[in-house]
């Protein structure tokens, strides 16, 4: 009856202690009933002392089902420990399973930090499947400082989908004002895709800054897409300065 188990459990992990702690370990391992077992492995989490982590890391590491493997990955997501962290961290890197991964990925978002980012930087620049290496942008930019836009500028120069490319895209745009103009000018160049160009051009106009201006003219004077130049004139006008005036007038002279 897997009522009657859980109720056991429960009344178990009331009484605390090592021994309640061993005592749940063995009920995850033995139980035949899934809901059971997943039970345990929440009840373990509660306890959040380090015996439970190493608990919860060999259960994600080695357990034959799939699913408690995920569940035991929520759990040290969960505990929101350095330690887990640390744990969540060997996860990924022992595992190429997809499931796995997109639960580090939503177990990572909610720590923050720097570590975070690292990990969430790593499976998006290391995975072959196109929606988790999406899934860790996500996470990324909940992650990072608004300051802090290199982790996403480097999976934007390194990742070979082009949808992750642009999920990067959009969010350095957030953070724009952070990010460095002569890189984004750097990647404009080198750049192909034309809606990735539009988007790059519309970030440059977000630094309000007048290092952007010259590149800004360059596109509007020579790029062959209109909806590019385009949208020099939108992030001219966002720059706002004397400068980028002085530009637009430039453009009309040119179109003349």
């Amino acid at each position: 009856d897997a009522n009657l188990a859980k109720a056991a459990l429960y009344a178990i992990e009331e009484v605390g202690g090592k021994e309640a702690l061993q005592a749940m370990k063995k009920i995850m391992n033995e139980a035949k009933i899934f809901e059971v077992r997943k039970a345990a492995l929440f009840e373990i989490e509660d306890e959040g002392v380090p015996e439970a982590i190493l608990i919860l890391k060999e259960v994600a590491l080695k357990d034959p089902s799939r699913d408690i493997r995920k569940y035991a990955i929520y759990s040290l997501g969960d505990i929101e420990s350095k330690e887990a962290l640390v744990v969540l961290k060997e996860i990924m890197k022992s595992t190429q399973d997809i499931e796995l991964l997109k639960a580090i990925v939503y177990s990572v978002e909610d720590y923050g930090g720097q570590e975070a980012a690292k990990i969430l930087h790593e499976i998006a620049i290391n995975t072959s499947n196109e929606d988790l290496a999406k899934s860790a942008v996500y996470g990324l930019e909940d992650v990072l400082e608004e300051d802090d836009p290199g982790m996403l500028l480097d999976i934007y120069k390194k990742s070979k989908f082009h949808s992750v490319r642009k999920v990067a895209l959009y969010a350095i745009e957030d953070m724009a004002e952070a990010a460095p103009v002569n890189m984004l000018g750097q990647i404009l160049n080198l750049e192909k895709d034309p809606e990735l160009r539009r988007l790059i051009v519309r970030t440059l106009g977000e630094t309000e800054s007048d290092a952007a201006v010259p590149i800004l003219l360059k596109v509007a004077l020579e790029d062959k897409d209109k909806k590019v130049r385009m949208e020099v004139i939108s992030a001219l006008e966002e720059i706002g300065t004397p400068k980028a005036r002085e530009a637009l007038m430039k453009i009309i002279e040119k179109e003349m």
